[in-house]
């Protein structure tokens, strides 16, 4: 036969959720465009379907991709052209590890 046994330590569900005032909206957070751009080019990095990424910079990905009928994002390539200098924008998120 099974038991049950309730530890003093754990907190109810009243007591975790008290703080939690249901007539106040949750606060909305602005998130910078840049973290938003740069959460996008990481999506892009991180999908496989575009090929590899190692050994090249986005742009140069994006590129291969559309040469190859993948149809990579235009978003991603407008971003990368207008962030040609920048190098969070234009090297993937392994370009700091050795190949």
């Amino acid at each position: 036969m099974l038991q049950f046994v309730k530890f003093g330590w754990a907190p109810s569900w009243e007591s975790v959720f008290s703080f939690i005032d249901p007539e106040q909206e949750p606060e909305l957070v602005p998130v910078p465009q840049r973290q938003l751009d740069l959460d996008l080019l990481k999506q892009f990095d991180l999908n496989w379907e575009f090929g590899p990424c190692l050994g090249i910079t986005r742009l140069e990905r994006w590129e291969r991709a559309d040469e190859l009928g993948l149809n990579p994002p235009l978003q991603v390539y407008d971003l990368l052209q207008h962030h040609l200098e920048d190098p969070k924008y234009l090297n993937s998120l392994w370009h700091e590890y050795p190949l």
